[in-house]
């Protein structure tokens, strides 16, 4: 299970092996390599679990929370560790806050927060040959 908390006095981004059966977690770990000093939040997996996607006000960015991506991870037991966080770039990413990004399989959605706290949604259709990391991205607005 991938989660967030202010455990540290920022969000930061957590995993933990969780065992339903019996009502237990175990390996609770921070994840290191993507939390900052600032906040991590919103983490979500593509489908086959090969890069999570979070939002941060901590890393380099255009302002405000951008959106990443972790392009590798490591395991521990079963749990998967991203590592290596990139900007998905500047028409993704902007001064504004980009708060959190889902994957589909040809496409995502992302929400954006505007600087008077008006949120939007986005949907942003990838095309055969480019990858989730690839700058060159169209958006269409589902709502206002």
């Amino acid at each position: 299970m991938y989660f967030v908390s202010n455990r540290t006095g920022n969000m930061d981004i957590y995993v933990a092996e969780v065992d339903l059966e019996n009502n237990t977690v175990s390996n609770l770990r921070n994840i290191e390599w993507v939390n900052t000093p600032r906040d991590e939040i919103n983490p979500v997996f593509n489908n086959d679990e090969t890069a999570m996607y979070f939002a941060s006000n901590g890393h380099i960015g255009f302002g405000g929370f951008d959106i990443f991506a972790t392009t590798a991870s490591e395991k521990y037991g079963d749990l998967i560790i991203p590592m290596d966080p990139v900007n998905l770039k500047c028409n993704l990413n902007t001064n504004h806050n980009e708060l959190k990004m889902v994957p589909t399989e040809n496409s995502f959605l992302i929400l954006k927060e505007d600087i008077y706290g008006n949120r939007f949604l986005y949907s942003v259709t990838k095309l055969p040959e480019q990858s989730f990391l690839d700058v060159g991205i169209k958006f269409k607005t589902l709502n206002k």
